[in-house]
């Protein structure tokens, strides 16, 4: 198993840890967690493990591409990244029908390690200034839009285990709806008694 630079074992995702030391990984951290570490999750059934991956951004990853405007990878080029994966078969409840349905996860993100609060503001700033330029062109947002861009600051703690937690959060509804009630047109109608 791969080692995180000052982690001694690749299993201890609860040791907490700044940023930049997931972007200095030389091989993939890779893990099957049991759900009972997910302390923010509660009440969220968790079929099974949650695989999960960290993984410093290559250099071929980070470089930037050439083209006429600049796009959040010419930004971040040369720059210090991980990216977190994770997956796993969720249990929730309908919202509109009450019933328990099956939702998969399966999300990748990438961060960007800044040095400082400056370097931060200045790819923030960039990004901005990309993504109207996009919009000039087209009408439309960008695809490489000033949201796609995550940037953490070096010295930001967390552990892997809460970079983990985070991503399966932010890949869950807001309000989870199973296939039926989803893809029905009809109007849901609540009752509340």
């Amino acid at each position: 198993m791969p080692v995180l630079p000052n982690m001694p074992k690749a299993s201890d995702w609860q040791r907490v840890r700044p940023m930049r030391a997931f972007a200095q990984l030389t091989a993939s951290l890779d893990a099957q967690l049991e759900p009972a570490r997910f302390e923010r999750m509660e009440g969220v059934v968790i079929a099974g493990t949650v695989a999960a991956r960290i993984a410093a951004v290559s250099e071929g990853m980070s470089a930037g591409r050439s083209s006429a405007r600049a796009t959040n990878a010419d930004i971040v080029a040369h720059r210090p990244g991980f990216t977190v994966e994770a997956k796993a078969h969720l249990r929730l409840t309908c919202q509109s029908c009450g019933e328990s349905f099956a939702h998969v996860v399966s999300t990748l993100s990438t961060l960007w390690v800044a040095r400082d609060e400056r370097e931060l503001l200045a790819w923030e700033q960039a990004a901005a200034r990309a993504d109207i330029d996009a919009e000039g062109e087209d009408g439309g947002p960008s695809a490489h839009g000033a949201a796609e861009l995550e940037v953490v600051l070096a010295d930001e703690q967390a552990s892997g285990l809460s970079l983990v937690e985070d991503e399966l959060l932010l890949a869950m509804p807001v309000v989870p709806r199973c296939p039926a009630c989803a893809s029905s047109s009809e109007p849901q109608r609540f009752s509340f008694g």
